[in-house]
């Protein structure tokens, strides 16, 4: 759910971009889509930051599971029942940012495929020779 919520969001910023396109002729910068992006999953880094430097707070650890309340089961799974952060293995401290990065990737994936489309419909087909 939290994957389509993104894109969702992501689309309805699109169409308001397309809009302003239409009405000026102007296309959005190309970085506009990777930093919205990179700024989509900034609170979840920003949480496990926080996480890895209270390695040793159980505290922390349920806090940063409830936060991240979309990817609960996967960090579960991931933790696999250790107390505190520091007593899980650094691959699966590795993986646990993988939810971020799945975020950002639906939110530019949403954003980029609306924002084609729609330009597509406002700019008249060339016809070949």
């Amino acid at each position: 759910a939290h994957i389509l919520l993104m894109g969702s969001c992501a689309q309805k910023i699109a169409d308001a971009d397309a809009a302003e396109y239409r009405r000026s002729g102007l296309r959005i910068p190309r970085k506009k889509p990777v930093l919205l992006s990179l700024f989509v999953m900034l609170p979840q880094i920003i949480l496990y930051l926080l996480l890895w430097l209270n390695a040793e707070s159980s505290a922390m650890l349920n806090a940063f599971l409830l936060l991240n309340a979309p990817f609960i089961q996967l960090h579960r799974l991931l933790i696999g029942g250790a107390e505190p952060f520091s007593a899980v293995p650094m691959l699966q401290q590795i993986l646990m940012v993988l939810p971020a990065l799945v975020t950002a990737a639906a939110w530019y994936s949403g954003y980029t495929l609306r924002y084609a489309r729609r330009i597509a419909e406002i700019t008249p087909a060339v016809p070949r020779p």
